[in-house]
């Protein structure tokens, strides 16, 4: 939408990369803007009219009627772009559906994370700092029951998708790095 680039659209990417790690697909498959736009639509809700308003009259001619309502399907050429877009699910019933079992315990939390990374408005997404305290990292919202594993207990499998005692102390140490910038 030619809004700009800033370190918040590294944390979009991270909430893209994130659900990619937990279902084994990407999540847009986009070949044009139009095409992403409305991919995103499809996952995560209607774009924030305020957003819409600030996008540049030239790029906005092309990509919203005069509505500003995002001009899809009418303008997509491509009838296997159309059954794409309409084929995909919303962010919390894709990783229910595509993530691994493992992730079960720690789902509600991922979703959480990574819908705050894949906030719209790049004001109110989380910062990396934030994102690095956020529950999913800290298991703050939840302590395990006598049928999970506790993060710190999880065998050191590479495949499944399981969180590893490796990987959370390189998140704890990538967080106390950032704590101290």
């Amino acid at each position: 939408m030619s809004l700009g680039w800033t370190c918040s659209c590294d944390l979009w990417s991270m909430g893209c990369i994130l659900v990619e790690l937990l279902t084994g697909t990407t999540l847009f498959h986009a070949h044009d803007n139009l095409e992403h736009l409305a991919a995103m639509q499809a996952v995560l809700g209607v774009l924030p009219k305020n957003l819409r308003m600030k996008t540049p009259v030239s790029v906005a001619t092309e990509l919203f009627d005069t509505r500003l309502q995002l001009a899809w399907p009418e303008r997509c050429h491509n009838a296997q772009a159309i059954q794409d877009v309409e084929a995909l699910q919303q962010l919390r019933t894709m990783l229910r559906e595509q993530s691994d079992a493992s992730l079960r315990p720690y789902l509600n939390d991922a979703i959480d994370l990574i819908r705050k990374l894949l906030e719209y408005d790049p004001a109110k997404r989380l910062t990396a700092k934030e994102a690095l305290q956020h529950a999913f990292f800290t298991g703050a919202s939840r302590t395990a029951s006598p049928t999970e594993t506790p993060r710190s207990k999880m065998s050191t499998r590479s495949e499944g998708g399981s969180v590893t005692p490796s990987s959370v102390t390189y998140v704890q140490k990538q967080k106390a790095r950032i704590q101290r910038i």
